[in-house]
């Protein structure tokens, strides 16, 4: 069994289901305290939904865990809430539609896997954006955002850093730069609505030669004033 550093096993390879029995027992010892007491369903619920799925947040939120892990857990919340009395009893309406929204039909709690995806994506935000101290560290150990996309995640990278650079490629695609202070790159900021710049944009036909004298911000490239294109009298 592997170590632990700050509850994040470290380990070498793929994760192991049984990297992560430690947090299943947790949830299972809790829950054991919660049988002898009477709860009704709604109190179940609130318990599960504030205690029980937050204690797999921070491992989450790190690693990859597999998706039998995430499985057994469920499976135990769900044993829970329809049990009565810490007697098992039939299981009216699956996990899955328990797990949508209120406004669904479902009963509002975290589905594990998507909620994996959504905490690892925040992190990845956070490392685009490069203003935390963290995204400053982490930037300076991997490369920019630019190189992970381009280069890809390196063999030899953290298990964390493996499971939030996964999520730049979408968290990338789906946002854009608003043009400013004009200080945004050119070549690589997403400032036309598209993932990167591409020979689509709309530019005169340019040579190589003048496409590589294009300045790197937009600040020069761009009068703000007029919101235009400079004109080639004006340049």
């Amino acid at each position: 069994m592997p170590i632990k550093y700050l509850g994040i096993p470290l380990f070498k390879g793929r994760a192991q289901s049984c990297f992560f029995d430690d947090l299943v027992e947790r949830i299972s010892s809790r829950i054991q305290n919660w049988k002898s007491k009477l709860l009704s369903f709604g109190g179940k619920l609130t318990l599960i939904k504030s205690v029980l799925c937050s204690m797999p947040i921070h491992i989450l939120s790190l690693l990859n865990v597999p998706k039998k892990v995430t499985n057994r857990i469920q499976k135990i919340l769900a044993n829970f809430l329809w049990s009565s009395q810490g007697n098992n009893r039939i299981h009216w309406i699956s996990w899955r539609q328990i797990c949508h929204p209120f406004v669904e039909g479902g009963l509002g709690i975290r589905d594990l896997d998507t909620f994996m995806q959504s905490l690892q994506s925040k992190f990845a935000w956070l490392f685009l954006q490069g203003q935390s101290l963290w995204a400053q560290i982490v930037r300076s150990k991997y490369g920019t955002w630019h190189h992970v996309l381009h280069k890809g995640i390196k063999p030899s990278s953290s298990h964390c850093w493996k499971a939030i650079a996964k999520h730049l490629p979408l968290i990338s695609n789906n946002t854009r730069t608003i043009i400013r202070s004009g200080n945004s790159s050119f070549w690589k900021e997403n400032w036309m609505g598209r993932s990167l710049w591409f020979p689509g944009c709309p530019l005169p036909l340019l040579s190589v030669k003048e496409a590589l004298d294009i300045p790197p911000f937009l600040e020069v490239l761009i009068d703000f004033p007029s919101k235009r294109w400079p004109s080639p009298s004006s340049s």
